[in-house]
């Protein structure tokens, strides 16, 4: 048996590595955050996330993120981050991730300043709402529309 612990290093340590290079942010991955030769999917987009966050001053909240795994994260990896757009409450942002094979990981991060609403939802009111013409529906045999 072996005396080898099977500890990750701690995102925090890993991200501390992260270097900006030109513009860009760059790591070099240990190995106990591949997955095969290839970093875990879920690392990517967070090294997507922490780069766009040291690159771009005074982002809004980020509201929604998609991420495209192109190809394998392997070796010394660089990631770049632009302004797609910005208006006066989103920035659109793209990241790309690249490593010794190329392209790994394009994504688009939208982030969103938080906005004052006149309309008030009681979501409660409308669950019941929903469930009474659901109960109607079986009990007359009605068919139910959801919306």
């Amino acid at each position: 048996m072996s005396n080898i612990t099977s500890e990750m290093t701690p995102f925090s340590v890993l991200t501390a590595a992260m270097v900006q290079d030109n513009g860009n942010h760059s790591i070099v991955l240990p190995a106990d955050w591949l997955q095969g030769r290839t970093a875990y999917g879920g690392l990517s987009a967070a090294l997507c996330l922490q780069a766009t966050l040291r690159s771009i001053e005074d982002l809004p909240p980020l509201r929604s993120a998609q991420f495209c795994f192109v190809g394998p994260a392997t070796g010394k990896l660089s990631i770049s981050s632009d302004v797609l757009r910005k208006g006066k409450s989103t920035t659109l942002v793209g990241c790309d991730l690249t490593g010794d094979s190329g392209l790994a990981v394009r994504s688009t991060l939208c982030f969103v300043a938080g906005r004052t609403s006149c309309t008030t939802i009681n979501r409660l009111s409308c669950l019941r709402s929903q469930v009474r013409k659901t109960v109607q529906a079986i009990t007359f045999g009605l068919t139910v529309q959801t919306s």
